[in-house]
């Protein structure tokens, strides 16, 4: 069976990093420990370390595991980032929709008194 060119991107090492994403971003979003700010804290050495040492390294395993650490760690930056957006955008519609309410409210002009 030939592997379609969609699936050539999923090999072990990333199906490790997208689970060490889902299992912090679900600890981040259950604990009361671990905020935003933790994750970027843990995020950078991890970037920063990869891009320092790991990418140039002449071991394939010293590669691997620092590309799995900083690709898990800038996934699960992406993730609380998108919290935070979605968190302000589900503000921001529930005022749209409140103004709404009361413009709706406000300029009814029925016949009961």
């Amino acid at each position: 069976m030939i592997d379609s060119p969609s699936r050539k991107w999923m090999t072990p090492r990333t199906k490790v990093v997208f689970g060490i994403a889902f299992i912090e971003g679900i600890i981040v979003w259950v604990g009361d420990d671990l905020t935003r700010w933790t994750v970027f804290a843990i995020a950078l050495p991890f970037i920063a370390l990869w891009f320092a040492w790991g990418r140039n390294s002449g071991r394939a395993a010293i590669r691997n595991v620092t590309w799995i650490g900083a690709a898990s760690q800038a996934l699960a930056l992406v993730l609380v980032i998108l919290a935070v957006i979605l968190s302000w955008l589900a503000l921001a519609l529930a005022v749209v929709l409140a103004v709404l309410a009361l413009l709706f409210l406000f300029s009814d002009r029925g016949g009961r008194r």
